[in-house]
């Protein structure tokens, strides 16, 4: 404008700036790698805990601690960059603790168990595998996979590992430390007892090592078995005749068997008395003894069943035994050590009439005997019981199928089905021999065989198994324990385990099915992340941002209770849930997402209930004025009960008097719901601040004329 001309440059060098990077969200333990953009640096952990390694290079290696960190660092020459530090936020996630593994340590291989683990983190899923030994892992169930079936397979010893991960939203996985529980197989059975026995003895068998056991005697006439079937002691009456059988424990772990020699006892040895054995009153044995053949092993002398402490092969009978008229058995039991047999003598005492003679027999020689149950059923104990049973005689079983027993009362077990001739013949040496015979019917017992066979059905289903039809009658097991009220042909399973039923048919004979093992899938997991409450206007349309757990296999669908929110995506693990709000708030919506396994077909959902809370309705007079009058401020309404008020210039009043230059501005808040709206009550302005400045020398004389000039400080006075 005044033809004055002239150039002048300044040269300009852009600095760098420094910076750091690496990860922002790490796992407790982990060690990880950060850089800067210079080739040394001095960095520095707040607070102190996690280590630095390789300080004073453009690379360090940190091993983090669990909690919230700021890294720092400063570059070796800070004239190269435009900063003179740099820092990052780090958060260190704790890895999660677990608890011991749940579960059998001591197994049968080829059986399924279950495992399960708990631990101090929810929503993150567990990881199984086998680490030792050989064996499969059936399924996986709970949203977290926190169980487990497995079946071990071959020899063991086995290992069970587990740990658990949380997903990190960098994509990285924090990962606890690994729990372990290591399995043994059971021993085989190893079984113990005498394997010398006589027919009718009692005796006790057991097998070493836990487990359920199955007894077998083979041939399975030659033995009943009393008790403790399914257990590791059993209770054995062995039968005869005379002959070897084979006695069989068996467990999951494998089986022993101990061959068992069945003898007959000893001769029946003869008594011999020393004097009549009929007396006719008032005469009375006097001084009489009995006796038998030497070389047995031990004598037990009775005298009607009770011990009389005779204990040689000769028995003096005491004169006070004989106490008046009546039948006196004597007894003697011999041994030869293993087994034992007893002969008997009846002295008879009787009211001859006076005239002499010989006395009345008072034994009936009669015998009769009870079988229960009749009819019977394959492989079920009969018990047979002789009618009288009198102290003294000596009894011999038949049971028509080749086998045989010399005390009452006796049991037996018919392994085949028909009808089978039972006969009894009782003895007492010196009297009497009775026998009877009677005939007892064995029924087959029930076959029945389960539909579907194993399978594996999602949480929340149920599978339907089916028995055999025309049964009496059904009681279902569950790993072993009957199910209350399970007494139909079909059963809905809605828990994993292993099942069978146990059916009558119409003879009223038990029996077993097959057993079938049900599977159950894990959930897939649908815990829903995202604000619970929000406040908005009435009437507003509001947007929210809700999450779930992502997983490949998974497909998602959103939805909202009321309907009538739209999602954007509405099939993604994430969502934007747009709603018009009513007219009238509070108001409550429910999200849904359903979440679909499309490996397992499973499906799970969650749910996640937001309330909506009306903001504060209120007016504010808007202001733009000049500084120098004081203005009074107050909101319509005003109800210091129902809410709080806070001006941004610190006052706590609603109505407040101004004058300072300045923005001002009310947040009202609502002490019910603590929603807050903020509302602009306008500027007081400053007025301009000029000064006079002389254009030139301040020094003047006299009459000279000279300029003032007003320094503008912007463009918008007048």
């Amino acid at each position: 404008m005044a033809g004055c001309n002239g150039v002048d440059s300044l040269q300009v060098n852009v600095l760098p700036e420094f910076t750091i990077s690496g990860k922002l969200e790490v796992c407790e333990g982990d060690i990880v790698q950060y850089f800067a953009n210079d080739a040394g640096a001095n960095w520095s952990v707040s607070p102190t805990g996690p280590v630095i390694a390789g300080n004073g290079s453009n690379n360090i290696n940190v091993t983090w601690t669990t909690g919230s960190y700021v890294l720092s660092a400063v570059p070796a020459n800070p004239s190269l960059f435009c900063n003179d530090s740099a820092f990052i936020n780090v958060e260190v996630i704790a890895k999660p603790i677990l608890n011991n593994i749940i579960g059998p340590d001591s197994i049968c291989p080829g059986k399924n168990f279950t495992y399960s683990i708990s631990s101090n983190t929810i929503g993150s899923p567990f990881v199984w595998d086998i680490t030792g030994g050989t064996g499969n892992i059936q399924s996986e169930m709970g949203a977290d996979k926190d169980s487990v079936i497995v079946k071990w397979t071959g020899a063991g010893p086995w290992q069970l590992s587990v740990y658990q991960t949380i997903l990190l939203p960098s994509g990285d996985t924090c990962q606890s430390l690994v729990q372990m529980l290591n399995v043994f197989p059971y021993p085989p059975p190893s079984i113990s007892g005498l394997n010398a026995v006589c027919v009718d003895a009692e005796e006790f068998y057991t097998a070493g090592g836990p487990g359920d056991f199955q007894w077998s005697i083979s041939p399975p006439s030659q033995g009943t078995i009393q008790s403790g079937q399914g257990t590791n002691m059993v209770q054995i009456l062995w039968h005869g005749p005379p002959n070897s059988a084979i006695l069989t424990a068996s467990n999951c772990a494998g089986n022993d068997q101990m061959t068992i020699t069945i003898l007959n006892p000893p001769a029946k040895p003869t008594i011999t008395p020393s004097g009549p054995v009929e007396y006719c009153l008032p005469d009375m044995p006097n001084n009489l003894s009995l006796s038998v053949p030497g070389g047995y092993t031990s004598y037990v002398w009775l005298l009607n069943g009770v011990p009389t402490g005779g204990t040689s092969n000769t028995y003096l009978i005491p004169n006070g035994s004989f106490t008046g008229a009546g039948a006196y058995i004597f007894t003697v039991e011999v041994s030869n050590g293993i087994c034992t047999i007893s002969s008997s003598i009846l002295i008879l005492i009787g009211d001859c009439g006076g005239g002499g003679g010989s006395p009345p027999n008072p034994i009936v020689c009669d015998i009769d005997f009870t079988m229960n149950p009749d009819p019977a059923c394959v492989n079920q104990a009969v018990t047979f019981t002789a009618v009288p049973t009198i102290a003294g005689f000596q009894y011999a079983w038949d049971f028509g199928d080749g086998f045989t027993s010399f005390k009452t009362p006796t049991k037996h077990i018919y392994t085949s089905t028909g009808t089978f001739s039972v006969k009894l013949t009782a003895t007492l040496d010196n009297i009497c021999v009775a026998d009877t015979t009677k005939m007892i019917t064995v029924n087959p017992l029930p076959s029945c065989t389960l539909m579907p066979d194993d399978t594996i059905y999602c949480p929340g289903d149920s599978v339907q198994i089916t028995a055999c039809g025309t049964m009496s009658a059904y009681q279902w097991y569950k790993n072993g324990n009957a199910i209350p009220g399970a007494n139909s042909m079909s059963y809905f399973v809605k828990t994993h385990g292993e099942y069978w039923v146990e059916v009558d048919n119409s003879f009223g004979c038990s029996n077993n099915s097959d057993s079938v093992y049900i599977y159950e899938h894990s959930l897939p997991a649908a815990k829903i992340a995202g604000d619970r409450s929000l406040c908005a206007d009435t009437s507003s349309v509001v947007s929210l941002f809700f999450s779930t757990v992502y997983d490949i296999n998974y497909t998602y669908n959103w939805s909202s209770i009321p309907a009538g929110a739209t999602f954007s995506p509405s099939t993604s693990y994430y969502t934007y849930a747009n709603l018009t709000l009513p007219a009238t708030l509070p108001a409550i919506y429910q999200f849904v997402v359903d979440v679909t396994d499309t490996i397992t077909g499973c499906r799970n959902s969650d749910t996640i209930c937001v309330t909506f809370y009306e903001k504060p309705s209120f007016s504010l007079p808007y202001i733009n004025i000049c500084e120098g009058t004081p203005t009074t401020l107050a909101p319509t309404p005003i109800d210091q009960t129902q809410f709080s008020y806070k001006w941004n210039n610190g006052a706590n009043t609603p109505i407040i008097t101004v004058s300072t230059p300045g923005f001002y501005s009310l947040t009202v808040t609502d002490l019910n719901n603590g929603c807050s709206t903020t509302v602009d009550a306008g500027f007081i302005n400053p007025k301009p601040d000029l000064s006079l400045f002389p254009l030139g020398c301040d020094d003047i004389c006299l009459a000279d004329t000279f300029d003032l000039y007003i320094p503008l400080p912007s463009n918008n006075l007048a």
